[in-house]
């Protein structure tokens, strides 16, 4: 829990007839890590292996399966269970006869769906145009008869009058209204015999024809009654043809669940052997498995192999020529502290062999989180909130741990709620630490070592410097395991300076306690603070030493420059580092100000609904955006405050290939 998984390396060769039954137990043991590079493709001799089929092949085929399974709503990681015993070679031609197949049948449906879609676009369109007739057509049904033919379209409003003026030469009625700023609906009346001149003019004008229903004796109410039940009849049908979809892909979802499941397999089983090497007799190939599951892992591979292997172990101090950031990083925490190794991993993964920042994250979290919402109401909804959330989220792990996270941030409240006498914005009930309402009132208990402002600040400064020395202790046990003796004593996150942060602290200390007064003697101030700045200075010096790098007259000024970095960064770092603890009581004033704020807003009402209104509407507010600041600034606190100090983030994830979705191996 508090380092990562210990990881051996494996490495192996055997007789190339046991290439497929290697690749099973390595598949179905889901723990080895290959995605090192491979070192022995580049031996003479030796070439990667090849595999039958195209590994974009394979993925095309799983891809299109699981694309008509998401038609179904159906998720084939949650539908099957894999494994290595009853594969079968991908046939391609196969598999894209009988995804060929099914495509042909759902197009037939997805065409007339296409054809339903259209007329419903035709429809909705014509009852648009049957609502925005203009009253004076109202009755009027566009047609022919054997002497008269009726148009109703509209023209552009600046053709108007030229339009009009044309129409002095034709025997036409005509009846027009302004349809919007740029068109004219018109109402047209001709003589069949003028109708081919007429034709000839609309055409020159660019007549917009509004095409209605002819049924005779019909009103446009009856039409647009008629038209909606078409409308919501065609919308039915379209919806059965979804569902006819779907139903088509569910009484094949067996089928193309063993179709994928043996695709899937295929797929995985090749990822594997593509990491090998082969010569003409012999494979070899090399990964990381956690110490804890190497015994079994090589029981297995003895078993399928006897005798006819080389197998051989190694940790990372039997090898010279690998860096830490080399080796595969792999959390091991419990269920609880998962929501906090997500933030963890979010920042960055730790470098293998040091400290996993996951549970003293997890501390610091809620600790600022309560100091800054302490609310044992407002904390109560919000922890219920988180576990509703999560109960939902069963199947989107990530956000189960956001929700989970959420949940955890509301216990912390509710804890530091009872501790302030906080509930939902009232000191309901005698504080068991200090009354923050009173504080902030300005009627704090006298009893209280808390009485004003300025103890709230002093508070969560004092936080902060407990959360630093952590931070450093961490870094000093990080940088002995990986033997950094010159780090681990004179750099600033060392014991250097640890000790330089330490004199500035109790300087600060006799300088407040004396009223801003006085500092410490200059004798005391010269052994405390000035001797390991100075000390700062020779571990550049003593690096190039260690590097057995040549001394240069130049190398002066480096040593000189980096020394000056080092104290500005030291002094200046550590003072924004432990003012930065500053924003939790501010946070954690504005949360109580908001409220005893919405408090009083609520006694300027004399309706008891429009109060209990008010004070809803509060803590709703105070939820949703001091909740969320709270969050923030937990999270930028452990981040740039706490990581900065031990957390170096230059790890990278176990990978290893795996029949399940996660690939864990069990492990995590």
């Amino acid at each position: 829990m508090f380092f990562p998984l210990k990881m051996k390396k494996l490495s192996l060769i055997a007789s190339a007839e046991y290439a497929d039954d290697v690749t099973r137990v390595l598949l179905n043991a889901g723990t080895v890590d290959m995605s090192e590079p491979k070192e022995y493709i580049k031996w003479d001799g030796v070439r990667r292996k090849n595999i039958a089929i195209p590994q974009d092949r394979v993925r095309e085929i799983r891809r299109r399966i699981e694309g008509f399974l998401a038609m179904a709503e159906e998720d084939p990681f949650e539908s099957t269970l894999l494994d290595t015993e009853s594969m079968q070679v991908v046939n391609p031609a196969l598999c894209d006869g009988v995804l060929d197949k099914l495509a042909t049948e759902l197009q037939q449906i997805r065409d007339q769906q296409k054809n339903m879609q259209q007329d419903l676009f035709q429809m909705e369109e014509l009852k648009e145009q049957l609502e925005r007739l203009p009253e004076m057509a109202r009755g009027v049904i566009p047609g022919e008869s054997h002497y008269i033919s009726i148009h109703t379209g509209s023209i552009k409003k600046n053709h108007k009058e030229a339009f009009l003026k044309a129409l002095d030469n034709l025997n036409t009625m005509v009846k027009h209204e302004e349809q919007d700023k740029d068109s004219v609906f018109v109402v047209l009346v001709s003589l069949m015999r003028e109708e081919k001149a007429l034709d000839h003019l609309l055409e020159r004008f660019h007549w917009q024809s509004h095409t209605l229903p002819s049924e005779a004796g019909a009103s446009p109410e009856t039409l647009l009654v008629d038209l909606e039940a078409r409308i919501k009849s065609l919308k039915v049908d379209m919806s059965k043809k979804m569902e006819e979809g779907k139903a088509l892909i569910r009484g094949r979802k067996d089928e193309l669940l063993l179709l994928w499941q043996n695709v899937r397999v295929n797929e995985l089983f090749d990822q594997i052997q593509l990491e090998f090497g082969e010569t003409g007799r012999t494979f070899l190939f090399s990964g990381w498995v956690p110490a804890k599951a190497s015994e079994k892992v090589e029981e297995n591979l003895r078993k399928v192999c006897g005798d006819n292997l080389y197998l051989e172990w190694l940790e990372l101090k039997d090898m010279k020529d690998i860096r830490p950031q080399d080796v595969p990083v792999a959390l091991s925490n419990p269920e609880f502290l998962k929501p906090f190794q997500m933030l963890v991993e979010n920042y960055s993964l730790p470098s293998y062999g040091t400290i996993d920042p996951t549970p003293f994250t997890a501390i610091s979290f809620l600790l600022m989180f309560g100091l800054m919402f302490g609310d044992a109401g407002q904390g109560l909804v919000i922890l219920l909130g988180g576990l509703l959330a999560s109960h939902f989220m069963k199947k989107d792990s990530t956000r189960q741990k956001l929700a989970q996270l959420i949940a955890w941030c509301g216990l912390s409240s509710v804890i530091f709620g009872i501790l302030f006498g906080s509930y939902f914005g009232f000191p309901l009930f005698k504080p068991l630490w200090f009354d923050y309402h009173g504080i902030i009132a300005g009627h704090a208990a006298g009893n209280s070592f808390y009485h004003s402002v300025y103890d709230i600040l002093g508070l969560t400064i004092r936080f902060g410097i407990t959360i630093i020395f952590i931070g450093l202790f961490l870094n000093w046990v990080n940088l002995f395991k990986q033997g950094e003796w010159i780090e681990l004593v004179l750099s600033r996150t060392g014991f250097l300076g640890g000790w330089i942060y330490g004199a500035g602290i109790y300087c600060a200390w006799i300088f407040v306690a004396s009223d801003y007064k006085t500092m410490p003697p200059s004798s005391l101030l010269g052994w405390v603070l000035v001797f390991p700045v100075l000390l700062l200075f020779l571990k550049e010096p003593l690096k190039a030493i260690n590097h057995k790098k040549r001394f240069h007259i130049s190398m002066l000024s480096d040593f000189l420059m980096e020394g000056i970095v080092q104290i500005l960064e030291t002094f200046s770092g550590y003072l924004s580092n432990t003012l930065s603890f500053m924003r939790v009581a501010g946070l954690g004033i504005a949360h109580v100000s908001l409220m005893m704020a919405f408090a009083q807003m609520s006694q300027l009402s004399d309706s008891f609904f429009f109060r209990f209104l008010i004070l809803l509407a509060g803590n709703i507010l105070v939820i949703a955006l001091e909740g969320l600041s709270a969050g923030i600034q937990s999270l930028r606190l452990n981040y740039y405050e706490f990581f900065s100090k031990y957390f170096t983030g230059s790890g990278r994830a176990f990978s290893p290939i795996s029949l399940g979705r996660q690939a864990t191996g069990g492990l995590m």
